[in-house]
């Protein structure tokens, strides 16, 4: 089992709560701030990242963009990596709207402790 999270989240707080969590359930965490970053994060670290926590609505680089362009890397990983949709926007609360832009799966905001353990557990095994 891969225990890396990568976060990606442009709000600060948000960022620092879902860390903590992550760090509570045992697992270890990168984070980046936008799509760009945590491009650049996954090209150096893809062997060792199991899950990836992906805000939409980022500065820079979305991560709808974000996610597009690691779905379409030739290499495994970063290809095949989960990617979860972490937002609060209810217009992106549906798993098949995900899916259909390359998301493996969705966590709303706001996060709950119970749900991200479900959710790490479930996509980091």
């Amino acid at each position: 089992m891969n225990n890396v999270v990568l976060v990606v989240e442009d709000d600060a707080l948000s960022q620092f709560v879902i860390v903590e969590m992550c760090k509570e359930l045992g697992f270890e965490c990168l984070t980046a701030d936008d799509g760009a970053e945590a491009l650049d994060l996954i090209s150096q670290n893809a062997p060792k990242i199991g899950v990836i926590l992906m805000d939409i609505h980022m500065p820079k680089v979305s991560g709808l963009d974000a996610t597009d362009a690691i779905r379409r890397k030739c290499e495994d990983p970063p290809k095949n990596l989960p990617v979860i949709a972490t937002t609060a926007d209810s217009n992106w609360h549906s798993v098949e709207r995900c899916h259909e832009h390359g998301f493996t799966s969705v966590l709303p905001k706001p996060v709950s402790l119970s749900k991200l353990c479900e959710t790490l557990n479930h996509f980091s095994a």
